[in-house]
């Protein structure tokens, strides 16, 4: 259905490329957190991580592939490649909800992630209505590959502290990082 694809993804491919590179180069990383629109581009990347080969066709591990799933020969990055395995966590803020997408995504997107996600929604935001915000929830796969249940939150906040976008913002509260330390010490911790 074409209502929903995103028609000014200009670069969109380009933009999974470099942060494929960069992943693979300098990561691992823990997590991932996303704001606004790069809450957007974090669920994409981490959808086409999980729904694009990662090796080249002679069944190679360890290359830096393109958001189509082929090889990169990157001089700079020699050596220092290691296998894209996706993040621990992600950590949603103002997330633009799931619509519409890049034609170009079409391959790995809309894909159930397998990927613990705190949503954080501002319940004044402005700029993305949090309806919009909690379609991030359709993503998230209730199980993992292993059975284990993946771990969905949401934290809202009402601050009404940015008047001109209500609440489109990380928040800063202590109640906010308490929230996040316990989402993060159970994904990566147990507790």
């Amino acid at each position: 259905n074409n209502e929903y694809l995103w028609k000014g993804s200009e670069g969109y491919l380009a933009s999974i490329e470099q942060i494929r590179r960069i992943w693979a180069t300098k990561g691992p990383f823990d997590g991932v957190l996303g704001f606004s629109q790069g809450s957007m581009m974090a669920l994409l990347f981490v959808a086409n991580m999980m729904h694009t080969p990662q090796h080249d066709p002679n069944g190679l591990r360890g290359h830096v592939c393109n958001a189509r799933g082929d090889k990169l020969d990157n001089s700079e990055s020699a050596g220092k490649i290691r296998e894209l395995v996706p993040p621990n966590f992600l950590v949603l803020v103002g997330a633009v909800g799931i619509r519409p997408w890049p034609l170009e995504a079409s391959s790995s997107w809309p894909r159930q992630i397998s990927v613990p996600v705190l949503n954080v929604i501002g319940s004044h935001d402005l700029c993305c209505a949090p309806s919009r915000s909690r379609e991030v929830a359709w993503l998230v796969s209730q199980k993992s590959s292993n059975g284990d249940a993946v771990l969905y939150e949401e934290y809202e906040h009402d601050l009404m502290e940015d008047k001109i976008h209500g609440g489109h913002f990380v928040p800063t509260t202590k109640a906010f990082h308490a929230k996040l330390n316990n989402f993060v010490a159970r994904v990566m911790f147990g507790h």
